[in-house]
């Protein structure tokens, strides 16, 4: 049976993912390093899972920029792409949007895993490795509407890290432009391990089904074996 458990976090637009396992969140972009990312300790276990519900605030990006939500704004020359410090970034048509990073217990060191390519925000599913950023937003396959998206945790992880894709200058994805944003974004994060369950189908139900699926191969068997 699956266990799950929630933990409500709050994303200080100043969070800086790149700064994930250092000590120091890293500023190669010359506008400030802001602060180091939103730490949540992940549970041992296998088939290990995260979703993100009640995502709500916003992120104010300075007098150069809009305010905007978790899932950032769609620009297909702002896309944080760049590594930095043993952090692999993405490819991703969008840009000033809520992120995470799934890590072990040791810091990060270059060379970084190579980036993932995520084509569109609305996907059902994410499997991400250590050391590779990914798209969060606000945990929907649409903007403040859909199915909660799932994000497999990789073999390993220990610590999941939220923060703030912020790079500049614009159209060089350099992370380290967080001196001038305020506000932030609160969230519940969902951790569940072991198989999810079938939807619609209480947790009791996977029980009985299992002992339905049980009786029904044994009385096939009884047919097959049945004297002729």
């Amino acid at each position: 049976m699956a266990r799950a458990e929630t933990v409500s976090v709050t994303v200080p637009a100043t969070s800086n993912i790149y700064g994930a396992g250092h000590a120091v969140p890293p500023a190669p972009g010359g506008n400030g390093g802001g602060v180091l990312p939103t730490l949540v300790a992940l549970p041992a276990g296998s088939n290990r899972t995260v979703r993100l519900s009640s995502v709500a605030g916003s992120i104010d990006f300075g007098p150069c920029c809009l305010t905007n939500d978790a899932d950032g704004i769609a620009s297909a020359g702002n896309g944080p792409s760049n590594s930095w410090d043993g952090i692999a970034g993405m490819t991703i048509a969008r840009g000033r949007f809520l992120g995470a990073v799934f890590l072990d217990d040791s810091e990060p060191s270059d060379p970084p895993p190579g980036p993932l390519v995520i084509p569109d925000i609305g996907f059902a599913s994410l499997a991400p490795g250590l050391r590779q950023s990914f798209f969060v937003g606000d945990g929907l396959t649409g903007t403040g509407a859909g199915d909660a998206q799932i994000f497999q945790v990789p073999p390993g992880a220990t610590r999941l890290f939220l923060g703030v894709h912020d790079a500049g200058p614009p159209n060089t994805a350099v992370p380290g432009w967080y001196g001038d944003n305020s506000e932030s974004i609160s969230a519940d994060v969902e951790l569940t391990v072991g198989p999810l369950s079938v939807p619609g189908l209480p947790p009791w139900g996977l029980l009985t089904l299992a002992a339905l699926l049980v009786g029904a191969s044994r009385r096939l068997v009884r047919i097959g074996c049945r004297p002729g």
